[in-house]
């Protein structure tokens, strides 16, 4: 006979800590969101929440001189942050920030929920949940500046993003999934999440699917999901499309390297016991998944590469709490070893070494000053002069996105505007117009066709302009010149 595992939760003492530990984790990369400069894709949705704040009822492109129909960013994650922006009244960036904390809150409270229905020995106590979240933040033998990867590296930076509201509401759906009446929540939250995040919504509708295929009511609610969601899983899927190229394609075992490691044991030990069967059969499903999107070269499926981290996460969690509380409450030493291979795991960790060396420790946030300070000096003199109306010829990066956002103005081309009929024309003029040498009746004729009001050019570029007359700003970067 087997020991039973069963425990409704830790010693008070130890449940306290659980709770203060959440707490700090919660804190400590909330901060990150006011500390820690936001690169990527934060800034196609820092344009898209300034473009619609500024009126629904009109709305267009996020940054290009497009209509709305155009963008692939609009979802009701940017609705919801940009009414929290009016109602709050403040600025699109402030109200990603106030985004990013609600995200964070939610991710540590479906975390919770998640653990507590996939516990193999609690149901009531939260340092499963506590271990899970620092396993899934430190355990990790690579960590990608990424959209949909939680480990610190990429909590520091994606928690404005969808991905990130799409986590919770995968940990949310696991919970979920084994009750009575389950069909309703699922059906709400997998219509969300196939809105704001397709690929984590298909990963979630497979485990759910497989979680509880003999149901009928659980099958139902995901076949109406995708049903009530076909036009914006369509536009999705144009942009899936793409070749989005991630740091971490191919990468799923190297990711992962010392947490399966760990795992196996563990999983050995609670499967022996009856214990986290179906949470392998849900890792080894998501790897299948991984393949079957890499031969069908859809490389957007290459994110079910982070996704499975979940499961053997979950398990060495689970090992790691059940040791901590056995110790405590029973007081064997003994039961220890797990927290302390997987504290130890945790503390030695490549990328956590490897942050350091490039002076992004842990304790670095602390010495940031205000990112949103940043932003506005970064923004605010182009503000004083750009209007809604403008169009600006400039390159495509980061900055279009920026003074888009705080100007109002749009550009002939910004990242990522592929859903543009023309987007592959409108990119290589610009790349014409920029270039070294080229006529100036040609750069002329490009004004002309876009009805161009101004002319931002890197510093390198500006002196070829000057037959456009003096210019209305210049920064050690670029150059601002009126082209009226």
């Amino acid at each position: 006979m087997h020991p039973p595992l069963r425990i409704r939760r830790g010693p008070l003492p130890l449940e306290a800590t659980a709770a203060l530990a959440i707490a700090a984790f919660v804190a400590f990369f909330a901060l990150h969101a006011f500390r820690w400069p936001w690169v990527g894709d934060v800034h196609l949705y820092l344009a898209a929440v300034a473009e619609k704040m500024r009126d629904p009822a009109t709305l267009r492109h996020e940054a290009a001189l497009a209509p709305a129909a155009a963008s692939h960013v609009y979802s009701p994650y940017i609705s919801a942050v940009a009414w929290i922006g009016r109602a709050l009244d403040t600025d699109p960036y402030r109200a990603l920030q106030i985004a990013a904390v609600a995200n964070l809150a939610l991710y540590a409270a479906a975390m919770i929920a998640f653990a507590r229905r996939w516990s193999a020995w609690s149901r009531g106590s939260l340092v499963p949940a506590a271990m899970l979240l620092y396993v899934t933040a430190f355990l990790r033998d690579r960590a990608y500046a990424w959209s949909s990867d939680t480990s610190f590296v990429g909590l520091r930076l994606i928690s404005a993003y969808p991905s990130m509201l799409a986590w919770s509401l995968a940990l949310l759906a696991f919970a979920v999934v084994d009750r009575k009446r389950a069909a309703p929540m699922l059906f709400a939250l997998l219509a969300l999440l196939f809105q704001i995040h397709l690929i984590t919504g298909a990963w979630v509708a497979g485990i759910v699917l497989l979680r509880a295929r003999r149901r009928l009511d659980v099958v139902l609610a995901v076949a109406i999901a995708v049903l009530v969601c076909k036009s914006g899983i369509e536009h999705s899927l144009a942009f899936t499309a793409i070749a989005e190229g991630p740091p971490f394609a191919g990468r799923a075992l190297s990711t992962f390297t010392r947490l399966l490691i760990i795992a196996t044991p563990a999983a050995l030990y609670f499967a022996s016991r009856g214990r986290h069967r179906f949470t392998l059969v849900a890792m080894f499903a998501t790897l299948a998944g991984l393949l079957v999107f890499r031969a069908t070269e859809i490389s957007f499926g290459e994110r079910f590469g982070l996704f499975y981290g979940l499961f053997p996460a979950i398990i060495v969690a689970d090992a790691a709490a059940l040791g901590l509380a056995r110790a405590i409450e029973r007081k064997q030493l003994s039961a220890l070893a797990p927290f302390v291979v997987v504290l130890l795991a945790c503390a030695i960790a490549p990328p956590l070494r490897d942050r350091a060396r490039r002076g992004e420790g842990l304790t670095t946030v602390f010495d940031r000053p205000s990112t949103i300070m940043a932003y506005w000096t970064r923004t605010d003199a182009y503000a004083r002069i750009l209007e809604p109306t403008d169009v600006v010829i400039m390159p495509s990066g980061d900055q279009a996105l920026e003074l888009a956002a705080a100007t109002g103005a749009r550009v002939v081309f910004s990242p990522f505007a592929y859903r543009i009929e023309d987007a592959q024309e409108r990119e290589a003029e610009l790349a014409r117009f920029f270039e070294a040498g080229t006529d100036e009746a040609v750069r002329r004729a490009t004004i002309a066709k876009w009805g161009a009001t101004y002319v931002l050019a890197p510093a390198a570029i500006a002196p070829s302009l000057a037959w456009l007359g003096p210019p209305a700003l210049v920064t050690p970067e670029s150059t601002l010149f009126e082209a009226r």
